[in-house]
C-alpha cells in the first residue's frame, strides 16, 4: 500500500516540476540564451540610465568597412639627434645658482644655471639655453661638483619626435618598407593618433637581438609626447578588404581570447570575439558581433566589474516617457540610444 502511495505522489510531483521549468533552459556556462535572453546571466549587466552616465560609457556601431593590412609594433619615443644639445663643463667646478630645472621650457639664450671654477681666482661661468626646448637633463643641486668632461646641461627641441618601433626578424618583417604610412598610439592618450610614414629602417639585425630599428617622425607642437614613452607603431602593410570592423579601443581580452561588450538600451553582454585582420583604428570582427550591434568603446574596463543594480530593461521612450521597445531591433537602438555616436571612419 505504502509502494503504490510513493508512485502516487511521485506522478503528481514530477509534471509540476517540468512545467515549473517553462521548458527553458537555464544552464549559465556562458551561453547566450539569444540575443539578449536572461538577465540572470553571468554575462549580462543591466544598468540604470544614472549608472551608464556616472561610468561615461559611450558605443559604436558594428559596421562593413574597409579594412587595411597591417603590421602591429612595440615602440617608443626618442628624442631627434639632430633636435639634441649638450652644455659640457669643460673645466672643473661646482654649481653656484640654478634657474632651470629638468623637465621646463626654456627658450634661446635663457639662463640655466651657474658654476664657479674650482681654480682659485676665476670668475663665475653662466649657463645658457642654446635653443628652445625642454630641460632632459640638469644638476640635482647647488654645490653640485662636475668635471670637465662632464655634461652639466641637456636641452632637447621635442617639437618634432621619433617613434623608433622593434621589427623581429621573421617572414612578413619583409612587408615594412620605408614610404609606408604608419600611426602611432600611446595609452596616455588613447584617442590621440600620432600619422607618418616610415622613414628610415635599420641596415643590419642587433647584436643581441634578431630585430631592426623602424623609425618615424612625428609633430608634437603641444609637447605632449616625452623620451621614452612606450606604445604601439601600426605599419600599413597591404591593400584593403571589406569586411566587419569595430573599434581597436572596444577589444578586452588578453592571450588570443578576444571579447567585446555590446549594448542594447541599458543591457551590456559580454561577447567573445574572433578576430581578423587588425587595421589600426579598427579590427575586422569574423564571429561573435553582427552588423549593426553596439560595441562598447568608453566604460568597457568598469562593465568587466560592474554587478547589474536594476532588473528592469528599458527602451527608447517618447516625450510622454512611455517605452517603445520592441523584440530585438536594433532599428530602436541606433535611433535612441542617447550619448553614444557613431565615430567610425575606416581607415
Amino acid at each position: 500500500m505504502k509502494k503504490k502511495i510513493f508512485i502516487l505522489i511521485y506522478l503528481i510531483i514530477l509534471p509540476l516540476s517540468t512545467f515549473a521549468g517553462g521548458g527553458h533552459d537555464h544552464s549559465h556556462g556562458g551561453h547566450s540564451h539569444g540575443d539578449f535572453g536572461s538577465s540572470e546571466l553571468l554575462n549580462e549587466v543591466l544598468l540604470t540610465k544614472q549608472s551608464i552616465t556616472n561610468l561615461g560609457i559611450k558605443s559604436e556601431i558594428a559596421k562593413i568597412g574597409i579594412i587595411n593590412k597591417v603590421k602591429k609594433l612595440f615602440a617608443q619615443t626618442v628624442v631627434h639627434p639632430s633636435s639634441h644639445y649638450h652644455l659640457p663643463a669643460q673645466f672643473k667646478g661646482k654649481i653656484s645658482k640654478l634657474f632651470k630645472l629638468t623637465g621646463e621650457y626654456v627658450e634661446k639664450g635663457e639662463p640655466l644655471g651657474a658654476a664657479l671654477p674650482l681654480v682659485v681666482g676665476n670668475r663665475e661661468v653662466l649657463f645658457t639655453s642654446p635653443i628652445n626646448g625642454l630641460i632632459t637633463a640638469a644638476p640635482d643641486s647647488i654645490g653640485d661638483v662636475f668635471s670637465e668632461s662632464d655634461i652639466v646641461f641637456d636641452v632637447s627641441d621635442m617639437t618634432n619626435m621619433i617613434v623608433r618601433a622593434d621589427l623581429y626578424q621573421g617572414d612578413d618583417s619583409k612587408l615594412v618598407k620605408v614610404g609606408q604610412e604608419a600611426i602611432a598610439r600611446f595609452s596616455e592618450f588613447p584617442r590621440t593618433e600620432f600619422k607618418g610614414k616610415i622613414e628610415r629602417i635599420d641596415a643590419s639585425l642587433r647584436e643581441d637581438l634578431p630585430l631592426l630599428h623602424v623609425y618615424m617622425t612625428v609633430e608634437n607642437k603641444d609637447l605632449k609626447l616625452r623620451p621614452n614613452l612606450r606604445g604601439s607603431l601600426s605599419v600599413f602593410v597591404g591593400k584593403g578588404k571589406e569586411a566587419l570592423i569595430v573599434p581597436e579601443s572596444s577589444l578586452l581580452g588578453e592571450l588570443g581570447q578576444s571579447f567585446v561588450y555590446v549594448r542594447k538600451y541599458n543591457v551590456f553582454q559580454r561577447r567573445d570575439v574572433v578576430l581578423g585582420e587588425r587595421g589600426g583604428a579598427y579590427t575586422e570582427i569574423k564571429s561573435g558581433v553582427k552588423a549593426g550591434e553596439r560595441v562598447v568603446v568608453v566604460g568597457q574596463y568598469q562593465l568587466q566589474f560592474a554587478k547589474s543594480n536594476t532588473d528592469k530593461r528599458f527602451g527608447p521612450t517618447d516625450s510622454h516617457g512611455h517605452s517603445h521597445a520592441h523584440g530585438n531591433s536594433n532599428e530602436h537602438s541606433k535611433a535612441h540610444d542617447h550619448g553614444d555616436h557613431d565615430h567610425g571612419q575606416s581607415h
